[in-house]
């Protein structure tokens, strides 16, 4: 339970950077692949939505800013890998 905690703080900091960032998934199939210590990581990023939609840099310096910090989380601790695979995360909106 600590683990998912960790994961969901530090998704909620990039939620908190990323402003237009409303959701994004994380799987081992198609999508931007994260890289561990120089290796390719099974993980990838897709399904990244924004709003409103930017122009083609602002949207690839928020998947990079997603990669980053999914590649953080899990280089400290690899075992986040199980947990972040087939998840969504979204922005809460009331």
């Amino acid at each position: 339970m600590r683990l998912a905690g960790e994961i969901t703080a530090r998704v909620v900091d990039l939620f908190t950077a990323c402003p237009e960032l409303c959701g994004f998934a994380v799987d081992d199939t198609l999508g931007l692949p994260l890289r561990v210590d120089g290796a390719q990581e099974r993980l990838c990023v897709r399904e990244v939505v924004l709003h409103p939609c930017l122009d083609g840099h602002r949207y690839a310096e928020v998947c990079d800013e997603i990669a980053q910090t999914l590649t953080a989380i899990v280089s400290e601790r690899p075992e986040a890998g199980a947990l972040l695979c087939g998840r969504s995360f979204a922005r809460a909106l009331h």
